[in-house]
């Protein structure tokens, strides 16, 4: 899912006041974290990850191996958090610019 510029500066401002509904620990990326951040982003659309015991090169890993597993797209990684946004087939609560 490409987006443009102005849709993710859109997406970024609506997740800034948001908390963290996924974490992610020692293990990394693994079939439960999948399962949850997909649960997560049919109920809300746009979330935030926090990534725990990670260095930068594996948050983006991180984000990487979740934007091809759950086919959303990656808005923004800021130190340990990642911001994925999936469009909801039916009833989106977002519209983007």
């Amino acid at each position: 899912m490409a987006l443009t510029g102005k849709q993710l500066r859109f997406l970024r401002s609506k997740a800034h006041h948001m908390q963290p509904c996924v974490q992610i620990g020692g293990e990394g990326v693994s079939a439960p974290i999948v399962r949850k951040v997909t649960d997560e982003l049919n109920n809300h659309e746009l979330i935030k990850i926090r990534c725990n015991d990670a260095d930068r090169d594996d948050v983006k890993n991180y984000a990487l191996a979740l934007e091809v597993a759950t086919a959303a797209a990656v808005v923004q990684v800021l130190g340990k958090v990642i911001i994925l946004y999936k469009r909801r087939d039916k009833e989106p609560d977002i519209v983007l610019p």
